[in-house]
């Protein structure tokens, strides 16, 4: 499956926020203080990170995926952008907020892969998740995990395309963004992120570590 070159990295309105998406402490703060005070200014930045956290979900999900496409991913995006939207005053630990974007993202995807494989409807009924301990520390779990399988699998690229995916898949950057940083042409930046992901969609150890976060309740083995 290819989603093309504009689904290779978070949207480059990412580079709107004072805070990188991964930096979840800074999404929590920012949430906590508009949830206390109910600033407009605060709300943008929630809405921002959201979006933007929810699409990097998404896209990672399905970079080595043999199923779906473009139109499955903005629909996923759009799906749980809105029921986010929708549920952020029930929040009972703002604190904890990205953790329950986190576990609302996953309930949606894992819903939008039994649909596939058993042809059920993928707008049926859901119960909105709620965000217990375990599922918590699952959550920050997978991140961690995630960000360091792509990581490692980034090492394994040739050297040339290591800089050009890592900046984009790992730090949101977008095209624009990675050529001023590298130097490099935007067809350049364009070009070796066609090639990285190609190879990372290959990548056994990659496809494993995507395997596992999706198919066990318990931290894969690092033996």
């Amino acid at each position: 499956m290819s989603l093309g070159p504009q689904y290779t990295t978070v949207n480059p309105v990412a580079a709107a926020l004072p805070f990188g998406v991964l930096e979840v402490d800074e999404a929590n703060a920012v949430f906590v203080r508009w949830r206390d005070g109910q600033r407009p200014e605060d709300k943008r930045l929630v809405d921002l990170w959201t979006y933007c956290y929810i699409r990097q979900y998404f896209l990672a999900k399905f970079l080595t995926r043999s199923y779906g496409g473009a139109a499955d991913v903005e629909m996923l995006i759009e799906k749980a952008y809105r029921r986010i939207a929708d549920k952020q005053s029930t929040v009972s630990t703002p604190s904890r907020y990205a953790s329950w974007v986190s576990v609302v993202a996953r309930h949606i995807f894992l819903n939008y892969t039994r649909s596939v494989q058993q042809h059920v409807p993928i707008d049926a009924d859901e119960r909105s998740p709620t965000l217990v301990a375990e599922e918590r520390d699952r959550v920050s779990y997978d991140a961690v995990y995630a960000h360091r399988v792509v990581n490692e699998a980034i090492d394994r690229l040739p050297p040339f395309l290591q800089e050009v995916a890592r900046l984009s898949l790992l730090h949101d950057r977008s095209y624009d963004a990675i050529s001023s940083l590298t130097g490099r042409p935007v067809g350049t930046v364009r070009t070796y992120m066609h090639r990285a992901l190609k190879k990372l969609r290959k990548d056994p150890g990659l496809k494993q570590a995507v395997r596992a976060l999706l198919n066990t309740s318990a931290p894969p083995d690092d033996t």
